[in-house]
């Protein structure tokens, strides 16, 4: 193992953290100048490198959530003003057929033009595996090693937005239940559930505003969110450009992602161009914001390969003295993963739940960042790859 802590470089990781750490807002030139100094980094690396471009628009991410919000507030608004059913039926069918006309144009949000245009990009490199004497063998199997690039800022702290989010989601069908009891069943205590609905109300009122008036800006570094996870991935990137130290069975890819904090279109752009593959021969590997802990983050069922991949990280953690965190992401939880993970994708995600609070804001600076834990990183990594290697050529 010295010889592999040796080439993992934390020096190397801090000048590069401190070269990315600056606001690139997704579409914007400064996104852009993050994706230039990447390759520049790569083609020092003397490897060559894929750049996918691509258009989108904020409809998705940023409007629509606002169009829903709206509605249901109408719809609650006249519920607990008790306007009569003679209005309230009709008006509630306009709100549902607009809401699945519009669930519908946004299934596939990288394809929207509605609103201006922006563009962002997607940055690939891909490395093929030192087995069979360089010929492509059926059983070569793939990991993809990925980290969103852009960042952003709130004007709402993340942490609270997030509370604001989970409030106004958990009062909809509260409130509807309580509309519902005061309206159509025990009449004689209507006035009871009326009482209940009403203060409910008032805070689903104020939760959904504070989201309405939650806008984003380029006023934060993104040094967690996400430079951290570009930086691990230029590390193993330069760990892997000596061919020597390359794996026998497995292709290596390191992807860098774009317009990440505006619905995840890197990925989305990324996997269309994909295709179909065979899940069984590609794993995911996401680094997502990792600041003085590490967490390692599921988004589904494991299959056998990616299960043997995850108990060698937790191995190796222990043999670096670092403590990783096994669990399951929750409903909410937003990256680039679960994109992978909703299109059946084995995935396992690197990131940091303690840190995430600092997201999206001016707090979000390279002192929240442990230098040590992402050289150990990628230590355990590196380890864990050659093991998962040195299995399948057994096999």
């Amino acid at each position: 193992m010295r010889f592999v802590e040796e080439m993992i470089d934390e020096t190397r990781i801090k000048k590069n953290l401190e070269e990315i750490s600056f606001p690139r807002r997704f579409g914007t030139d400064l996104e852009k100048r993050a994706f230039n100094q990447i390759e520049s980094k790569v083609n020092n690396m003397d490897l060559k490198t894929n750049r996918q471009f691509f258009s989108f628009t904020t409809f998705y991410s940023a409007i629509s959530i606002k169009i829903y919000i709206l509605m249901i507030f109408l719809a609650f608004i006249l519920k607990q003003l008790h306007v009569s059913d003679f209005f309230f039926i009709p008006i509630s069918f306009v709100i549902i057929i607009i809401s699945v006309l519009l669930y519908i144009y946004t299934r596939h949000p990288e394809k929207i033009r509605l609103g201006k245009v922006l563009n962002s990009e997607n940055l690939l490199v891909k490395l093929s595996s030192e087995g069979k004497n360089n010929k492509k063998d059926e059983n070569t199997k793939n990991i993809i090693f990925l980290a969103h690039v852009d960042s952003k800022g709130q004007t709402i702290p993340s942490g609270f937005r997030s509370w604001c989010v989970l409030v106004w989601v958990v009062s909809i069908p509260t409130l509807i239940v309580l509309y519902f009891f005061r309206e159509y069943t025990f009449p004689s205590i209507s006035l009871i559930f009326h009482w209940i609905a009403t203060p409910l109300f008032m805070i689903h009122l104020i939760a959904g505003t504070i989201i309405l008036f939650n806008f984003s800006n380029n006023k934060s570094l993104g040094a967690l969110d996400n430079a951290s996870g570009v930086v691990v991935i230029l590390e193993l990137l330069h760990y892997y450009s000596d061919k020597i130290n390359r794996p026998r069975n497995y292709d290596l890819w390191f992807l860098f992602l774009g317009a990440e904090e505006v619905g995840r279109l890197g990925m989305r752009v990324f996997l269309n161009e994909l295709g179909k593959i065979s899940i069984e021969k590609y794993l995911f590997l996401n680094f997502e914001t990792i600041g003085r802990m590490a967490d390692l983050v599921r988004f589904n069922d494991l299959n056998t390969h990616s299960k043997s991949f995850a108990k060698l990280i937790m191995r190796n953690s222990a043999k670096y003295d670092t403590k990783i965190k096994e669990k399951r992401a929750i409903i909410g939880y937003h990256t680039d993963s679960r994109i992978c993970a909703k299109s059946g994708l084995q995935v396992l995600e690197f990131g940091d739940g303690f840190s995430y609070k600092y997201n999206h804001s001016k707090k979000d600076t390279i002192d929240m960042i442990d230098l040590n834990l992402l050289k150990k990183l990628c230590n355990i990594v590196v380890a864990s790859v050659k093991e998962l290697d040195q299995k399948s050529v057994n096999n």
